[in-house]
C-alpha cells in the first residue's frame, strides 16, 4: 500500500485527503476508480455512448446545415464562384460527413426507442416521440429534394425545409429528455 496526499479545496482553503491505494502493480491504476476508496467521475455506460454518438451526429447534421447557410452565401457573392462550381464542391464535401452522420442519427435513435418501453409512457411522451421521428424523416426527404432537386424553387424549398425539419427534431429531441 502506497500513501497519497491530495489536496480538495473548498470554502476555507486546502485541506488533506490521505489516500490508500496498491499503484505497485501494473494494473492498479486500469478502470476508472476501481482500485481507489473513491470514484473520482461517474461511470460511462451503453446510455452514455448511445446518446454522445446521437448529439454528435445531431451537431454534425444540424450545425452544418446551418454553417452552410452562412457560408454559400458568402461564397456565391465572390466573382466568378457560380461559374467556377465552387459551391457544389462545398455541398458535395459536406454530403460526405452528413448523410453518413444522418444514417447514426437514425441508428442511434432506434437504439434510443429500443432502451425504452413506449407503451410504459404517458401519451404526451408518445406523441413527442412521433412528432420527433417526424420531424427527423422530414429533414431527411427535404434534404433529399434539395440534393437532387434542379430548379431554384426545389433548390431553396428542400434546403429551408431540411433545416427546418432539423430543428424541429433537434428541440423535440431535446424536449424529450427534459420536458415534464
Amino acid at each position: 500500500m502506497t500513501d497519497i496526499t491530495i489536496y480538495r479545496g473548498f470554502a476555507g482553503g486546502w485541506h488533506p485527503l490521505a489516500v490508500h491505494c496498491d499503484i505497485s502493480s501494473a494494473n492498479a491504476w486500469s478502470g476508472v476508480g476501481t482500485h481507489l476508496p473513491f470514484r473520482p467521475m461517474l461511470s460511462p455506460t451503453a446510455a452514455t455512448i448511445r446518446l454522445v454518438l446521437h448529439v454528435l451526429a445531431a451537431c454534425v447534421w444540424v450545425g452544418g446545415q446551418l454553417a452552410l447557410g452562412g457560408i454559400v452565401p458568402a461564397v456565391r457573392s465572390h466573382p466568378g464562384a457560380t461559374e467556377s462550381g465552387i459551391t457544389r464542391v462545398i455541398a458535395r464535401a459536406y454530403n460526405r460527413i452528413a448523410w453518413p452522420a444522418f444514417a447514426v442519427l437514425l441508428l442511434t435513435g432506434l437504439w434510443n426507442l429500443t432502451a425504452i418501453d413506449i407503451g410504459d409512457t404517458d401519451t404526451n411522451y408518445q406523441v413527442t416521440v412521433f412528432l420527433h421521428v417526424v420531424a427527423a424523416a422530414l429533414s431527411g426527404v427535404f434534404a433529399g429534394v434539395h440534393i437532387i432537386g434542379t430548379t431554384k424553387l426545389a433548390l431553396a424549398l428542400g434546403g429551408a425545409l431540411g433545416l427546418l425539419g432539423a430543428l424541429a427534431a433537434l428541440f423535440l429531441g431535446v424536449l424529450l429528455r427534459t420536458g415534464s
